[in-house]
């Protein structure tokens, strides 16, 4: 007996990234007028940004003539992409979930990225530290943002960033599919580099590139990082926010600075234009009516900024004398 054939016909694309296939059987029933019916399937979109230099079809044409949106003059339409994807600072961290007990549990490998919902921006909190302004009031990078962590519930729907416009046409996504990238500075939070290395690893190569400004809260554990940032090719300005014990927990002993100093070692891998380092401590105490000194001092601080600064621009090796100014002084 014959092997049946396969006729394969493609349906072209529909415009959002996905395309139907007919898959028609057939058999020697088919000369006898008992023709089968057709099936079809559909290919699952992979992941992959579409190609924008591919031929328009009807749909895309039609879309383009008759949106009132997308018939506006291009300079236009560039500024509401920009309205509308440009999210401001978004953390990227693991999602956390919520148990009967009511306690935080971690999802493994589940990264994912929300709005910053402070009141007080990092370049704000950055320019407070380093001109010395903020007296005691200043908070750490951890507490100002403890309440931007979102949970996966309704209420907290909003604080996540979404790109939902550029699934909506193939003009929007091949006009604003870089934009999330180059528009937000994204705040790498926790105690590792874990979340850092899995977002960056799952971007493609032209988005890795397309990361512009970045925050990093470095710490102890960081020093398992292998070169997270060596895909960002792009990336031109980065702020760091590195917290040190202050004197009345260290006492007359070195601080540790490992954290910073394997940040400073993953910036010399990287071509920046600008960097920032806001170094602080806790909150100054009073014990038996005498105020301790805290580290946050910017008389302190103050020329360890701008030599610091000048190093991870210039890529000198000289960096590790000064990050462990910061636990000798």
């Amino acid at each position: 007996m014959a092997r049946p054939k396969r006729a394969i016909e493609s349906e072209g694309d529909n415009g959002g990234g996905e395309q139907a296939v007919v898959v028609k059987k057939k058999s020697e029933n088919d000369t006898a007028g008992g023709e089968q019916p057709a099936v079809k399937k559909k290919k699952r979109w992979s992941g992959r940004m579409l190609n924008s230099g591919k031929k328009a079809n009807a749909t895309t044409v039609a879309n383009a003539l008759q949106s009132r949106l997308l018939s506006l003059p291009p300079e236009i339409r560039n500024r509401i992409w920009e309205y509308a994807l440009d999210g401001g600072t978004l953390h990227v961290g693991f999602n956390y979930s919520r148990t009967l007990s009511e306690s935080r549990t971690i999802q493994p490998y589940s990264v994912g990225v929300w709005i910053c919902q402070a009141k007080i921006s990092d370049h704000e909190a950055a320019a407070t530290i380093r001109h010395g302004s903020h007296a005691t009031e200043i908070a750490g990078h951890v507490s100002r943002h403890s309440a931007c962590a979102t949970y996966p519930q309704p209420a907290d729907a909003f604080r996540q960033y979404s790109v939902a416009l550029l699934g909506t046409c193939r003009q929007k996504h091949s006009e604003a599919a870089l934009l999330p990238f180059k528009l937000n500075n994204f705040s790498f939070d926790g105690f590792d580099g874990r979340a850092m290395r899995i977002f960056v690893k799952r971007l493609m190569v032209v988005q890795q590139k397309s990361i512009l400004r970045i925050t990093l809260a470095p710490s102890f554990s960081m020093r398992y990082s292998h070169d997270p940032l060596k895909p960002l090719a792009g990336l031109q300005d980065a702020t760091i926010f590195h917290e040190q014990p202050s004197r009345e927990w260290a006492g007359s002993a070195v601080v540790p600075t490992n954290g910073l100093r394997n940040v400073v070692h993953m910036f010399r891998s990287a071509q920046l234009a600008h960097a920032t380092v806001c170094i602080y401590s806790r909150k100054r105490t009073t014990i038996q009516g005498q105020r301790l000194p805290s580290m946050s001092d910017p008389v302190l601080y103050g020329p360890l900024y701008q030599e610091m600064e000048a190093k991870l621009l210039k890529q000198e090796s000289g960096v590790d004398e000064a990050a462990s100014k910061a636990g000798s002084v």
